[in-house]
């Protein structure tokens, strides 16, 4: 069976859906705007509860497809639903085949390029009869704020066995095969406070303190597989006070976990070092943010993959980045999770753009890999 895909249908639901406003934390209206179009094709939309956890308008949206052979291993395809920011007013413009916005807005095809791929997807199916396998497609929700949505997902709810989750930029044929281990850290400060100007001496200075811990420490790019940053810092009252607490936030990613312990064990220690020296204390913390994951060019995940592009004469590309997604949460469920690429170029600016005959063999991959599923 062929299952038909309509790409000028696909084209007209894209430029429909980049002009729908639903950034992070509000994204109610694309919500609704997919209820309408599954609906009208005899299928229903599952809510969870994500938008309490999340402090959004909307939850994680799920739709099943039964297929035809229930006896195969169910497949999940995923894409958020939000934008990194508000597209009011968007226009799209089409220059020799390739789209971006028409403004100064971005134009939002990360990533609501895989939310239209994968309803032209379930409008192809139920043209044709339904999905040889057992199919789930996942919409998650404040993806762009920390993957809070994928979060916020009950293990169970989901009940395939591997999804690929479209949410990379770059040319169809990639494959997210490593993302990184996650760690968020904070730290606070504690020094002595004192009037500036009449007895300095007498204080403690938290601020000092963080400064020569921070310019002792590596950070930005530590080796080819680990990152690190701290990303905010805040203290003092004012400035006739030695400030005596300051505090401080930041992120450890790497592929690899021990370079990621090694690296939080660094940050901790140039902190207390700094302390101790300066008659002041700190307050040390880390937690887990997402694992990381590792799939070899030779797993089920990846050769299924590689057969649905030489089925499409496309060639295969495998990256591995200290870049996080809702693969890295759904992977921590129990499922085996991949990112792949839509198509998508400059994601996040204003020059973003989508050349269309990546948005058709977006769709026509995913095909395939259902196909495949099936067989």
């Amino acid at each position: 069976m062929s299952y038909g895909l309509d790409e000028d249908r696909l084209v007209e639901t894209f430029r429909e859906l980049v002009k729908v406003n639903g950034p992070s934390l509000a994204e109610r209206p694309v919500a609704d705007y997919l209820r309408r179009a599954f609906s009208g094709i005899g299928l229903e939309v599952e809510e969870d509860r994500a938008a309490a956890a999340t402090g959004g308008d909307c939850g994680n949206l799920l739709v099943r497809l039964p297929g035809r052979d229930t006896g195969r291993p169910g497949l999940i395809f995923s894409s958020h639903l939000d934008t990194i920011l508000p597209t009011d007013n968007l226009e799209v413009a089409e220059k020799d085949g390739v789209f971006s916005s028409a403004g100064e807005t971005i134009l939002g095809a990360d990533n609501r390029a895989g939310v239209a791929v994968l309803l032209e997807i379930a409008r192809a199916l139920s043209e044709s009869g339904g999905s040889p396998a057992p199919l789930e497609l996942l919409f998650t929700v404040a993806e762009e704020k920390g993957l809070l949505g994928a979060k916020a997902l009950k293990k169970g709810w989901l009940r395939g066995s591997l999804v690929y989750v479209l949410d990379s930029d770059g040319p169809v044929g990639k494959i997210v095969n490593g993302a990184p281990y996650g760690v968020k850290i904070a730290v606070t400060v504690r020094g002595k406070a004192a009037h500036a100007g009449i007895d300095p001496e007498s204080g403690v200075n938290a601020m000092v303190i963080a400064a020569r811990a921070i310019s002792a420490m590596k950070l930005g790019r530590i080796d080819p597989e680990t990152t690190a940053n701290l990303g905010t810092i805040t203290g003092g009252r004012a400035v006739n006070i030695v400030p005596e607490l300051v505090e401080a936030a930041g992120e450890v990613r790497s592929l690899r976990e021990e370079n990621l312990l090694r690296q939080v064990d660094h940050i901790e220690g140039c902190f207390r070092e700094a302390a101790a020296a300066a008659g002041g204390e700190i307050t040390f913390s880390s937690r887990p943010d997402y694992p990381g994951y590792h799939y070899p060019a030779d797993s089920p995940p990846i050769l299924l993959f590689r057969r649905a592009l030489e089925r499409l004469g496309l060639g295969m590309e495998l990256e591995s980045s200290c870049g996080a997604s809702d693969a890295n949460i759904i992977k921590g469920l129990g499922i085996d999770a991949l990112v792949i690429a839509v198509g998508y170029l400059k994601p996040h600016t204003s020059e973003e753009s989508l050349p269309r005959r990546e948005l058709v063999n977006a769709a026509r991959l995913v095909r395939e890999l259902i196909i495949l599923s099936g067989q």
